[in-house]
């Protein structure tokens, strides 16, 4: 139940133009504008940001068994 809602709520967001560019986009672009608040520094955030971009990025290649030859 709770995934199919969330699913939901991703599905809106990408129909009307909004989808989200990284896990937790959201609550992170507020702790940006909030450094303070969140009890951050820029370069903390900048480290959090890149870590949720990671998330995204997949090594390999993809005709090779989970990205890796010889298997």
């Amino acid at each position: 139940m709770v995934l199919k809602a969330r699913l939901a709520r991703v599905e809106q967001r990408i129909s009307e133009g909004r989808p989200s560019i990284v896990a937790g986009g959201r609550r992170l672009a507020h702790a940006r504008h909030h450094l303070d608040d969140a009890g951050l520094s820029l370069d903390q955030w900048h480290t959090k940001w890149d870590a949720a971009r990671w998330l995204f990025t997949a090594d390999g290649e993809s005709d090779a068994h989970a990205g890796i030859r010889g298997r």
